[in-house]
């Protein structure tokens, strides 16, 4: 028995090695395919993959020639790839720090917002958003988790306010006499700290055409930070909600405010008929009008 042990031991150490370095590369690829998902690198690495196929066709075939040059092309590749594609990279990396493990520790180890703030903030906010829905006033709320929105902290106007429904209501109402009502409001940690704060839009090319730049700019921000940013349309008074490069889209009262108590409580909002991620259109719920 002892020398069978012996005999197949090494054997058992190669074929253990092999099924974790298979397993290893497995997640790795799945986890890039996921990272850049729903971006214009996509088609890219389509096109990079059908270039490897020949390359691995004419290397096996002994065309020298033709293996050289698509060698030296493949050695480039990724540098092509992150020079072209640098911001939609870094948007899937974001995607990939908002859903990983390092995020869900941070969660967990930073101290949680007061329960008693949290459910006047949330009232308030839904309230808000119910009123200016029905008045077909647009409004475009992010509410920073992480300081994920530091970066806009000197834009604006800074207001360092309580947040209510009247204030909602007066910061988005589309007087010309208004200079506020055309940006993003951040919120942090349950307080209004900034109005007339312009952020950049989504670059996604998936986006559904219907959905206008509040939209975009909501989209952007919940891909690149963990905010929950809240979206009224001003054509149709839809309330939407963009959490984690995902759209929740024709929220009822109800469902917003069930949005905000859990993913403010640090869960995972979770709702199939209403959730779309740009790009994909298998969800008819989803879609509709801005």
């Amino acid at each position: 028995m002892q020398e069978l042990f012996n005999e197949l031991g090494p054997l058992l150490s190669v074929l253990v090695t092999g099924l974790l370095d298979f397993a290893l590369i497995f997640a790795l690829t799945y986890q890039a395919l996921k990272m850049v998902r729903g971006t214009r690198a996509m088609p890219m690495l389509w096109g990079i993959a059908a270039v490897g196929m020949i390359w691995l066709v004419a290397s096996s075939a002994d065309l020298v020639s033709t293996a050289w040059l698509f060698d030296k092309f493949l050695g480039q590749a990724i540098i092509v790839l992150v020079i072209l594609f640098q911001s939609d990279l870094r948007v899937a990396l974001a995607r990939v720090g908002n859903d990983g493990v390092l995020s869900r520790l941070q969660r967990l180890m930073s101290p949680s917002t007061d329960n008693t703030l949290a459910t006047a903030v949330i009232n308030e906010l839904v309230q808000g958003c119910e009123a200016l829905s029905r008045s077909r006033v647009g409004a475009l709320i992010a509410i920073d988790r992480d300081q994920g929105l530091e970066r806009f902290r000197g834009e604006g106007i800074q207001l360092d306010a309580r947040v209510s429904k009247e204030l909602l209501y007066a910061v988005f109402n589309p007087s010309r006499q208004n200079p506020l009502h055309d940006g993003a409001m951040i919120l942090r940690d349950g307080r209004i700290e900034s109005a007339g704060v312009f952020v950049p839009l989504s670059t996604n090319p998936r986006i559904d055409k219907a959905l206008g730049t509040r939209h975009r700019a909501g989209i952007g921000l919940s891909e690149d930070t963990r905010a929950i940013v809240l979206i009224v349309s001003e054509e149709t008074g839809i309330v939407s909600v963009a959490v984690n490069g995902m759209l929740y889209r024709k929220l009822d009262t109800k469902n917003l405010r069930e949005l905000l108590q859990v993913e403010m409580s640090g869960g995972t909002y979770r709702h199939e008929h209403r959730a779309q991620r740009p790009g994909d259109t298998s969800r008819s719920a989803a879609g509709g009008a801005p």
